[in-house]
């Protein structure tokens, strides 16, 4: 076990196997992970801490960040990670985001990468507790009970406060982010294999934008196709079943062509949702 400690938030349902796997490669790396939550967790992996969150701020929070009128657990995990900074020395992650090798970077400054060339990403972040960090806090707290844009408490905010001031320290986008949210659906695809390959090779980690994945409607108990990137990182987690190449095409063009990136993830299942359940069923032994 590694002195690097990471922690992120969980709240609701059990967790998927994506996001198993995903914690897993931390622990995997010899890396401590605290999941911080207001309730048990059912399926938390061994080897992973439950921490109370109620110790990093109130479960009143919960419902304080708006989008399009409905309590948002994204934008509210925007303010827990920066109340997380103030009472602990955790490096905060996205339970969305794989670790590819032994995180080795310095941990004594701040850790922050950009996501854009202009634009910082919260993802995989820790902030000095200083006046900045305060800053931040007081910026995001301001946003609470508003009907907020996505991403306003998070990479907006962080860029606004941060971005100037920081740009001889934050990481380049090939660190954390390599791939782009513009190709988020590139590992999912056996065609991308070597160029997720490529982009990755000297990465620390791969995001994998998960408010874009649950829009295209991805079943997250279901395993990424056989030959693709994300099907190799995930090879020891124990999925039942694996998404045929073509169905995860036939997503992917509906969410990045035929319906758009703006489209809901019912618009999806409206458009392919029988199909896609009864090929994936036919898969899975009786």
């Amino acid at each position: 076990m590694t002195s690097v400690e990471f922690a992120t938030f969980w709240h609701g349902s059990p967790l998927s196997r994506f996001e198993i796997s995903c914690i897993n490669s931390f622990v995997a790396h010899g890396h401590r992970v605290t999941v911080y939550s207001y309730d048990n967790i059912p399926n938390l992996p061994k080897n992973v801490v439950r921490g109370n969150a109620r110790e990093i701020t109130s479960q009143e929070n919960l419902n304080k960040f708006l989008i399009g009128g409905k309590p948002s657990i994204e934008h509210f995990t925007d303010l827990f990670r920066l109340h997380l900074f103030q009472k602990t020395n955790h490096i905060w992650l996205d339970a969305d985001v794989f670790l590819l090798r032994p995180f080795d970077l310095d941990t004594s400054k701040n850790i922050i990468g950009f996501e854009t060339e202009d634009s910082l990403c919260n993802a995989v972040l820790k902030l000095r507790n200083d006046d900045k960090l305060e800053k931040l806090l007081h910026k995001t707290e301001s946003l609470a009970g508003q009907n907020i844009m996505w991403g306003a408490t998070g990479p907006k905010a962080l860029t606004s406060i941060y971005g100037e001031q920081i740009k001889d320290e934050a990481l380049p986008r090939s660190v954390f982010y390599p791939v782009h949210y513009e190709g988020f659906y590139k590992p999912f695809l056996p065609e991308y294999f070597e160029d997720c390959k490529s982009m990755c090779k000297d990465s620390y980690t791969l995001h994998l934008w998960n408010h874009l994945i649950n829009k295209m409607g991805v079943f997250k108990e279901v395993g990424p196709p056989e030959g693709s990137y994300l099907h190799m990182l995930f090879k020891n987690t124990s999925f039942d079943n694996y998404y045929p190449a073509n169905i995860m095409r036939t997503l992917v063009y509906n969410q990045t062509v035929k319906i758009g990136r703006d489209a809901g993830i019912k618009k999806v299942w409206g458009h392919m949702g029988s199909a896609i359940m009864n090929s994936i069923r036919r898969r899975i032994p009786s």
